[in-house]
């Protein structure tokens, strides 16, 4: 993980020191809605989710497009794509259970940038995401009413991956991708006596014998808007 953090921070100073040239740097700041898809929590299993009567979510990134001054071809670039800050939020109201899902972590990876006409910008990238923290509380629920005896997970330093376009034109920034990342969720404290300390939650969809030594995947598809200046 040391010689992921110092890829990064190399990648990060080194783009800042890149001229622009058509197409300039843009510091950006976006949010939107995220879509856990079907197979989150590793439970690729329809009927499962078919009493799920609530799975949504929304995100907030803030991040960078440096471009490097190497021309592909006119309006073409290629450029370095950094979200200093990517935060997700997603809520899941399955059976019996309410489950609210935190992850904060941080992009970084290639991007092709293409500028056909003046102000309008087409950004394909792909990312690599580091996810620094995670947390998820599952509360039961009863008769419609939220019980107080919740069980809370944490898990750090997770990773993952992101691959999506941006439309922007002049300040404003639209944007669409999947995210994939995985961790390994700590369980913390809850009503559960089958827990200990050191259990994880683990990928639901395995055996219960492989249950708590496997990171927890999180996949999602986002939808956002924001501004790029």
């Amino acid at each position: 993980m040391k010689k992921v953090l110092g890829l990064v921070i190399i990648m990060i100073l080194s783009a800042e020191a890149f001229s622009q040239g058509e197409l300039e740097n843009a510091f950006y700041f976006r949010f939107g809605y995220s879509q856990p898809t079907k197979q989150y929590w590793g439970i690729d299993d329809p009927d499962y989710w078919e009493n799920s009567a609530i799975m949504n979510g929304f995100i907030t990134e803030i991040g960078h497009i440096f471009i490097i001054d190497q021309p592909l071809a006119e309006g073409l670039r290629l450029g370095i794509n950094v979200d200093y800050l990517a935060f997700y939020y997603h809520k899941i109201i399955n059976r019996d259970v309410r489950s609210g899902h935190v992850l904060f972590g941080s992009k970084v990876g290639p991007c092709l940038s293409y500028s056909p006409v003046d102000k309008l910008v087409f950004d394909l990238y792909g990312k690599f995401n580091p996810v620094w923290i995670s947390t998820l509380q599952m509360t039961p629920l009863t008769d419609d009413l939220y019980e107080d005896e919740s069980e809370f997970f944490m898990g750090f330093l997770g990773i993952g991956f992101s691959a999506g376009i941006n439309i922007r034109y002049s300040v404003f920034m639209f944007g669409f991708d999947f995210n994939q990342s995985w961790n390994r969720l700590n369980y913390i404290s809850g009503s559960n006596t089958d827990y200990e300390y050191d259990d994880h939650f683990g990928n639901q969809g395995t055996d219960a014998g492989d249950q708590h030594r496997i990171a927890t995947p999180m996949p999602s598809f986002n939808f956002t808007m924001g501004f790029a200046f």
